[in-house]
């Protein structure tokens, strides 16, 4: 049953151009890449609806007309496309689709693969969400759990409660952090209420992320696997894994 505190719609970011995955993605969007017999795009929709969730927001850009054709024959639920003639980045393309949420609500990047159960990790989301607090949770896993990832992580994490719950800080100029985010997070509305955010153009969701101040936190999952199918290695790693 999807989390009565988050909006029944959910944000799935399918817009950008997959360069990193070149020369598979010259012709075929990011999201419709498969691993075993499923797109990346699919494999999200079906975690999702099984969440409870009853919409998924897909804002697209490259190679737009590929992936509404394979919604169109292929849609496991309801969904709405927020199309970007130019590419808005994640959170120009999330300030776009905003009119879809009335209260906060569940960002999924497409590329995002795991072995965990993610309809679990939603529900736990939710349920450590606070909106009265908050304005951002992001998931994050420990640098190391990310295979096929080629960073040097993204945060520290401070005030660690038992839920593994904590305030987050920047990895700036440290030469690495013990946590990656994962591409899932929980945003408030509210959040992108500042004229910085709430224009309809071109800047990156770490912007906000960075003006939110303790309103900004994450939670650690240590479950499962997870692949950065972003890249070459972490595709074939994710390949291999489904058998």
């Amino acid at each position: 049953m999807m989390p009565s505190s988050l909006c029944s719609s959910v944000m799935i970011l399918s817009a950008g151009f997959g360069k990193r995955l070149h020369p598979l993605t010259l012709d075929m969007p990011k999201p419709l890449v498969t691993i075993g017999a499923e797109t990346l795009l699919d494999y999200h929709l079906k975690h999702v609806k099984e969440a409870g969730f009853t919409k998924a927001i897909i804002n697209t850009h490259y190679l737009a007309k590929k992936i509404e054709a394979h919604l169109e024959m292929h849609g496991a639920m309801p969904y709405a496309i927020s199309h970007e003639d130019d590419l808005l980045e994640t959170g120009g393309g999330i300030a776009k689709a905003l009119d879809h949420f009335n209260k906060p609500f569940l960002s999924i990047n497409s590329d995002a693969y795991t072995h965990a159960h993610l309809p679990s990790l939603y529900a736990m989301m939710a349920s450590i969400f606070d909106p009265d607090t908050m304005d951002v949770l992001l998931l994050l896993v420990p640098t190391k759990k990310m295979l096929g990832y080629e960073g040097q992580g993204d945060f520290f994490i401070h005030s660690l409660t038992n839920k593994k719950k904590g305030l987050l800080t920047f990895k700036g100029d440290a030469p690495s952090a013990p946590y990656v985010y994962t591409g899932i997070q929980i945003l408030h509305p509210r959040a992108f209420e500042s004229s910085d955010f709430s224009m309809i153009q071109k800047w990156v969701i770490p912007e906000l992320w960075k003006k939110c101040g303790e309103r900004l936190l994450g939670v650690i999952v240590e479950d499962g696997d997870w692949f950065d199918t972003g890249n070459h290695t972490g595709l074939a790693l994710a390949r291999r894994s489904h058998g």
